[in-house]
Formats: structure tokens, sequence, C-alpha cells
């Protein structure tokens, strides 16, 4: 099941973009809400919860925090949720993992490297965040070949708001 056309393409290297921006600036301004590109997976319908486990392959970690836009507060207790393809099935249960952050809004996943799909684009992964007090955040994260990890940070925007 591939969806990723060349529209998701650009809007994921913007998302990439944005979040290395922000997460490079450092201070209170950088704390602005990440931009949710409402990609993935998950706009077919995933039918079960994902696996609550930090390990679902080798080879890329993905770690980093989870904070509250507007004073950079961590944000304790966010669903952090993976989704890659599998090469020759798709979008499967087997390519999902999901963990929850720590009292210092942290997280990290250990999974395959991810593989680029046909049509030249390069390998990604789709990550959604999810907490009761938040705006959900969907983003895709391509990842530069022969990387064998990414640190990202995540902002949320309060749901009050």
């Amino acid at each position: 099941m591939r969806f990723l056309g060349a529209s998701g393409l650009v809007v994921g290297v913007l998302v990439a973009a944005s979040l290395s921006a922000g997460a490079a600036s450092g201070g209170t301004s950088a704390c602005q809400a990440t931009v949710s590109d409402g990609f993935g997976p998950w706009a077919q319908g995933a039918r079960r919860e994902p696996p609550r486990r930090s390990v679902f392959g080798s080879g890329f970690t993905l770690s980093g925090k989870v904070l509250r836009a507007g004073d950079c507060k961590p944000v304790k207790g966010a669903v952090v949720e993976v989704w890659q393809e599998t090469p020759g099935l798709g979008y499967v249960r087997r390519g999902r993992a999901s963990v929850v952050t720590d009292a210092t809004g942290a997280f990290r996943i250990v999974g395959p490297v991810p593989r680029g799909e046909g049509g030249g684009l390069r390998g990604h992964i789709h990550i959604r965040v999810t907490h009761n007090l938040f705006d959900e955040v969907a983003v895709t994260h391509f990842v530069a070949q022969g990387s064998h990890g990414a640190r990202l940070t995540l902002v949320l925007t309060d749901a009050q708001l």
C-alpha cells in the first residue's frame, strides 16, 4: 500500500527541515509548535493500537524530546508512535512501535533502517505524537542515506488554546 506521491515528499522534506531548524535554534523561541503534515498510514485508518515497544528491529535509532509550545517544558506521558513500511508487505503491524515519554519528555525507539520506495522516494518514518492535553502531531521524517539515527524535537500545542 503506497500513498506518498511527489507532494508527500515535498511536505515531508519541509517538515524535516522545520524540525531541524527548530531544534538547532535553541532558546524559548525554538518552542514553536511542530507543524503536522497529517500524512501517513493513519490516514488509511489503522485498525488496532500500535504495539507498546521500544525495539522493533535494529539498525536505526530515533530519539528525541516532546516539548510544550511556548515555554519549552517537557511533555510527560505523550505517546510517540512510529510506523514504517515493511518491504514487500506495506504498512503492517510489524513496522509499528510506540513508547511513552518520560518526565523529561524523552523518547527512544530502535527499528530497522528505513528503505526507500520505488519512484525515488527515500527512506522515511511516519511519526505521530498524542497526549490527551495536546493537539495531535503527525509528521514524516526522511532519513539521510547512510544514516543510522535521528534526534528530533517535537513541540505540541495545548489543546485548550
